[in-house]
């Protein structure tokens, strides 16, 4: 991760996946925004700031700078589904240089997918 920032969103993402969170659970965990600003926000489309960091930490019972801290490669992989465990190892085994690539697209997918299913109130959040 080159930049806070980078590594806010990649350990957001990652906790996220490790939820099976999508932007409208993740609007209602944390209370605040829509399904379309969160989509936006994991996918890179928005700024990612310290305050915003916080504000998430503490609606997620998070420690202060847990978003900060680390790299992408410190959620533990226990935590993890079979499921989940099985798609780590494939983007193990993928080229260095194709990973991010990979990974990017695959996120891009995975939030298409869940802005389209229909929530608890059973509306979607197709714009």
């Amino acid at each position: 991760m080159n930049t806070p920032a980078a590594l806010r969103l990649s350990r957001l993402q990652a906790l996220c996946v490790v939820k099976s969170w999508g932007p409208s659970e993740l609007s209602r965990q944390v209370g605040s925004g829509t399904p379309a600003h969160w989509s936006d926000l994991l996918r890179g489309k928005k700024s990612f700031g310290e305050k915003l960091a916080r504000k998430i930490e503490r609606s997620l019972d998070l420690k202060s700078g847990y978003l900060d801290e680390g790299t992408d490669e410190t959620i533990p992989l226990m935590q993890l589904s079979p499921r989940t465990r099985r798609i780590a190892a494939t983007l193990e085994a993928l080229p260095q240089g194709t990973r991010r690539e990979t990974i990017m697209e695959m996120t891009e997918k995975m939030l298409d997918i869940s802005s389209r299913d229909p929530g608890p109130d059973g509306e979607t959040n197709d714009k």
